[in-house]
């Protein structure tokens, strides 16, 4: 294992990452396949395959050797825009919802030269030569989401899937309703009672008929929907046809790529078209054959421009497709947070919400059942975002500016990062509450024994290490700037920001929430919900940490609120 990541290329593997290889279709597989095989290096190097198999490595986005770079940091970022724009629903571009900068998917194509000829044509005739390498990331990204995806769900059997998923997932609610296991305990048998299960198969029909095998296929079952996404079997059964609403959308894929080529070309004006033609036979045309480059059958019958041109603009006319922006205004009950959360804070939020904000707020909503206050928490989402960065990473971030005038969080930070690097703790000097004088260790096993505690601590509770260490403080200015201060002294355990966010939310939630009838530890409920905002919202540094422990750190961090404010634990 150390031999395979001490030989181990990271510059080469996101190369391979960010490099595209095109596709054919296979009459012997029925699938489409690589023109070429890119980890076969050693074996076939790049450069004998422009030899022998006609292939061309097209770089993208190529920087110039040499400044002046401001021209092709501009044209760049211009087509980065355009992508996302543009292309940004129909390829799912998921960074607006993760709350994170969009970027370029490929920086490297191989492809045919006789395709890469036929694509330079397109190109050149059409005057598309300013976002040359655009069109060829593009054509790559629809090409491996079409063949990688779509085309199974235009497959029938695939379409059945997607059809019959409401039907059937209400069926599976029904028989988990009726299945109950204290049925089994019923005298009377009043009750309905699972007496066996059938599975059909192509070729069979097995039924289990012994009543306990049968129950745990039940309950196993339902264990594994109680462990989804709201922990609740039947809230996740009820969404399960959401799970195929993406793929029924991949259906309307050559629709809506038609038409973001369409969009793109008229609405940025490279394409001047008049009033009354809006669909013209020159753009038809192009946006078919781009579309042919992209593996995508325009005209099945034939490869006349003039019916393609006419398969397109149908395309075009009929599609109700529109582009959804990735922020939306959302207001929130300002007056009832600024009763529970200091205004600086709440101040690091906007009326227009974030797609990242308003997915979690979303979540929250249909897992908890808070949807009356659903704007107030993609407000606290957005500005718990924004607090990550100004409190976090004060250890381990890179290019962190650390408070000026403080030896002491110096030497805590040289202690964390030498340990993470692997250094060894050659002494220790303390002094213990309660003992007179300073006192040292120097012997090799309990410094390693120090320095392996330390290092764990480090990794699981890396919040604690690396999460306002020394006081921040933060405003907003009337120019919407931040204004950031620090102080030249550590935290004390109960002044970090967390913990009055922590009791802040608790009473929020105690106050401006119904909490269910069935719901037996109130308490617990407000401590899981604030676990879990804290852990999406990356808090913990992950995007998904273990609910148990973010349960936990929740509960220390509320009962320091709770003494710090003289209230009852």
């Amino acid at each position: 294992m150390k031999e395979e990541r001490k030989n181990y290329d990271g510059t080469k593997a996101r190369e391979m990452k960010h490099t595209y290889v095109f596709k054919e279709y296979s009459d012997k597989i029925r699938h489409f396949i690589p023109i070429y095989n890119k980890n076969s290096g050693k074996q076939y190097p790049i450069s004998k395959a422009n030899e022998v198999l006609e292939v061309f490595e097209l770089e993208l986005y190529r920087s110039p050797e040499k400044p002046p770079y401001d021209n092709f940091i501009q044209q760049t970022n211009r087509q980065l825009g355009l992508l996302i724009e543009y292309f940004g629903d129909v390829f799912h571009d998921r960074s607006a919802e993760h709350g994170v900068v969009p970027s370029h998917t490929y920086y490297k194509i191989i492809l045919p030269k006789k395709t890469y000829y036929k694509i330079m044509e397109v190109i050149n005739d059409n005057g598309l030569l300013q976002i040359r390498d655009l069109i060829f990331e593009i054509i790559a990204i629809a090409q491996q989401n079409y063949t990688d995806d779509i085309v199974f769900w235009e497959m029938e059997s695939s379409k059945k899937l997607i059809t019959t998923a409401p039907k059937e997932s209400a069926k599976a609610i029904e028989i988990l309703t009726k299945a109950n296991p204290l049925n089994l305990l019923d005298p009377a048998n009043k009750g309905s009672r699972l007496e066996g299960i059938n599975f059909l198969f192509n070729d069979a029909v097995i039924k289990i008929e012994h009543e306990w095998l049968a129950g745990e296929f039940i309950e196993h079952f339902k264990e594994h929907y109680n462990n989804l996404l709201f922990k609740d079997w039947k809230k996740d059964l009820e969404r399960y046809p959401l799970r195929f609403h993406e793929n029924k959308d991949k259906l309307n894929y050559r629709f809506k790529l038609a038409i973001s080529f369409y969009n793109l070309f008229i609405e940025t004006g490279l394409f001047k078209i008049e009033k009354e033609v809006r669909t013209p036979n020159v753009l038809m045309t192009c946006i078919a054959k781009l579309m042919g480059f992209c593996l995508i059958n325009v005209f099945k019958d034939g490869d006349s421009d003039t019916e393609k041109s006419k398969v397109v603009r149908n395309w075009i006319r009929r599609s109700n497709f529109r582009r959804v922006l990735p922020y939306q205004n959302i207001k929130a009950d300002m007056v009832k947070l600024e009763k529970y959360f200091p205004r600086n804070f709440l101040g690091l939020g906007e009326d227009i919400k974030r797609a990242d904000a308003i997915s979690a707020a979303m979540y929250f909503s249909k897992r908890f059942g808070l949807e009356n206050i659903g704007p107030d928490l993609a407000h606290l989402y957005q500005c718990l975002v924004q607090v990550n960065f100004y409190i976090g990473h004060q250890v381990t971030g890179q290019g962190m500016r650390s408070p000026s005038n403080f030896p002491e969080f110096e030497a805590f930070k040289s202690l964390m990062s030498g340990i993470q690097k692997g250094q060894k703790i050659e002494s220790i000097l303390f002094k213990m509450e309660g003992v007179d004088g300073e006192q040292s260790i120097n012997s090799t096993l309990p410094l390693q024994l120090i320095s392996d505690a330390i290092k764990r601590y480090q990794y699981t509770n890396r919040v604690e290490i690396d999460t306002e260490l020394y006081k921040v403080h933060f405003e907003k200015e009337q120019n919407g700037a931040i204004q950031i201060k620090s102080e030249n002294r550590f935290s004390e355990p109960e002044e970090r920001f967390i913990v009055d966010f922590v009791g802040g939310f608790y009473n929020y939630l105690k106050n401006e929430t119904r909490t269910p009838q069935k719901e037996y530890d109130p308490k617990f409920r407000f401590y899981n919900i604030i676990a879990i905002f804290l852990s999406h919202s990356r808090f913990f540094y992950r995007e998904q940490e273990l609910e148990g422990y973010a349960i936990e750190m929740v509960k220390k961090w509320h009962s320091l609120y709770l003494i710090k404010n003289g209230l009852d634990l």
